[in-house]
């Protein structure tokens, strides 16, 4: 048997391996620290892979295995649900795109239409990629030495007499009641649970057996661009239409937002009609809809530009400068809309995450300057993909659930009303920060959240080291800790 088939086979136990750890681990249960256990394991297994059968990898897909297993531990580190929705979507990312470039291929140089397409590639290669693995495997060639063909002799002879063991057991157990608690005593199984595991166990092992043969087998790797079947390119002359105009239309906005910028809130509150909430809420999400517009379009145009005269590409060049310049002007005005909006109204998890995301698309501007606007256009994709895993990092640092429970915390403090049902239906990351808050916030506000601490946090019971989570354990901790005094505070002592 050649050296791919004995891989192939490798793989195939390697996945059936992990399928049954994913399962024992987080499948039906809340995410904890069974993710980081889980990712370890694969990447345990990858490296067992690559020393035993002595695989290259010569690709960049190594450089996402530390920011791979940094979002599976994020799942045992924080409890909010759209931070984990963030860490699973990283998460995904790492495992696809280490998969995808470990043995050959490169991240750093690669243009954003190959990702995009290495993405679809890899998705359907992890769904379908088993076949070709079985359908690799030269099972002709396959030999036992004497221990493998002992051990499928037992295995054969336990397959045919499970089944009987079975049923005459079943007749056994059913003539005599002791006889009957024995074997459940000795066996304890739940035969229901079983059959509705096991197909979990089958799925996931198929798509990881996807992923593994994509990951050591596949020969495909990333190259820096994508050729289009037919060429298709616009000159200045278009473009310059295209941009220009668009630069006219932001000049316009820049010109009538300027009163707003040197007014402040005495201006808008003095505007006829006009209240922050009108404000702010009618034009913040339309401005990040704008900027989020900008990009893929310079992005495109600047693919389209017909290349070779400098000249066209130094006034392609200064119309896309001058359009960011404009937006940067735009994005300081949803700024302010948001600063107004959570002055009056307080911090959420929305407003929250949507400023994170402004952050990251100014990034992702003075990036789309500092490369493709260079003639380094493949080198964008990879910093706007590091950029992004940078800003998923720093929102876990951050802890936005807390963060939002101490601004609120804080206008209440300076007079302003807080919204106690809003902060109270936060995750467990933000126990410690609601904990403190609580002796300046109102009484109403205070009994409310003592309650739902000593409901959420004293009354629940421990779901098990499987689902074990700092945020989490931290909180029934606090909760256990300061347990008179949040009776006391609720009005139940």
């Amino acid at each position: 048997m050649n050296n791919e088939s004995k891989l192939g086979l490798k793989i195939i136990g390697a996945a059936i391996v992990l399928g049954i750890f994913a399962d024992i681990l987080f499948i039906d249960r809340q995410a904890g620290i069974g993710v980081p256990i889980w990712a370890l394991l694969l990447v345990g297994g990858s490296l067992f892979l690559i020393k035993k059968e002595k695989v290259d990898v010569m690709g960049d897909g190594k450089l996402l295995v530390l920011p791979m297993i940094f979002f599976a531990t994020a799942f045992a580190w924080r409890d909010s649900d759209a931070l984990t929705a963030l860490n699973f979507l990283a998460l995904m990312t790492t495992i696809g795109l280490t998969a995808a470039t470990l043995r050959i291929g490169q991240l750093r140089v690669a243009g954003i239409a190959r990702y995009m397409v290495e993405g679809i590639l890899s998705g359907l290669e992890t769904a379908f990629g088993s076949f070709l693995l079985l359908f690799n495997i030269e099972w002709g060639q396959f030999k036992l030495g004497s221990w493998s063909k002992r051990l499928v002799s037992i295995g054969i002879g336990l397959l045919i007499a499970t089944p009987i063991l079975i049923v005459f057991g079943a007749l056994l157990a059913s003539a005599d009641a002791t006889f009957s608690s024995m074997l459940k005593g000795i066996f304890n199984i739940n035969s229901p649970d079983w059959f509705r595991h096991i197909p979990i166990i089958m799925f996931v092992s198929w798509l990881l057996a996807g992923l593994l043969r994509k990951a050591f087998l596949a020969n495909n790797p990333i190259p820096a661009t994508v050729q289009l079947p037919f060429e298709f390119k616009l000159g200045i002359t278009e473009m310059g239409i295209v941009l220009g105009s668009l630069n006219l239309l932001f000049l316009t906005f820049v010109i009538v937002q300027f009163k707003y910028f040197f007014g402040g809130a005495a201006r808008v509150a003095n505007l006829n009609g006009l209240t922050y909430a009108d404000y702010a809420r009618s034009g913040f999400f339309e401005l990040v809809t704008v900027t989020a517009l900008v990009l893929p379009l310079l992005l495109v145009a600047h693919w389209l530009l017909r290349k070779g005269n400098k000249t066209h590409e130094y006034i392609f060049r200064g119309l896309a400068i001058s359009l960011i310049a404009l937006l940067s002007v735009i994005m300081v005005s949803a700024f302010q809309r948001m600063r107004l909006y959570q002055q009056e109204y307080g911090m959420t998890e929305l407003r929250l995450y949507v400023t994170a995301f402004m952050i990251w698309m100014a990034i992702l501007f003075v990036l789309f300057g500092y490369t493709v606007l260079r003639g380094q256009r493949e080198r964008f994709a990879f910093g706007a993909l590091i950029s992004g895993l940078a800003m998923v990092v720093v929102l876990n640092v951050i802890n936005p659930d807390a963060m939002i429970v101490r601004i609120n915390a804080e206008r209440a403090r300076n007079g302003k009303q807080i919204d106690a049902d809003y902060i109270t239906s936060l995750s467990a990351d933000s126990i410690p920060a609601l904990m403190e808050a609580m002796p300046g916030i109102s009484e109403p506000a205070r009994q409310k959240a003592a309650n739902k601490v000593i409901h959420d946090w004293s009354e629940r019971g421990d779901p098990g080291w499987r689902s074990w989570n700092w945020s989490r354990s931290n909180a029934r901790k606090l909760a256990s800790e300061n347990q008179e005094m949040l009776l006391v505070v609720a009005k139940k002592k």
